[in-house]
């Protein structure tokens, strides 16, 4: 099933360089602005995948009890001498 989209008021630098981009791929402006259109809305957005490993991740290890070791008060260790 196919469906119509207009799209108006695009800026002629932006059509042009569509039309480049398109010439570059060996592609049609429709073809270009279609394959556009299906990358954009396949590609899963970073910041959800993120937030969605951190609920995970929060969910997993919500049973478990983390001690912390105790703070030492001793000056820094030289790691370069």
């Amino acid at each position: 099933m196919s469906s119509t989209i207009t799209v108006r008021n695009v800026a002629d630098a932006t059509k042009r360089q569509l039309q480049h981009r398109a010439v570059d791929n060996g592609r049609s402006l429709e073809a270009e602005i279609r394959a556009i259109l299906t990358e954009a809305a396949s590609v899963p957005k970073v910041e959800s995948t993120l937030f969605a490993a951190a609920a995970q991740f929060r969910q997993e290890t919500a049973d478990l009890d983390f001690t912390w070791p105790e703070r030492l008060d001793e000056p820094p260790r030289e790691v370069f001498a």
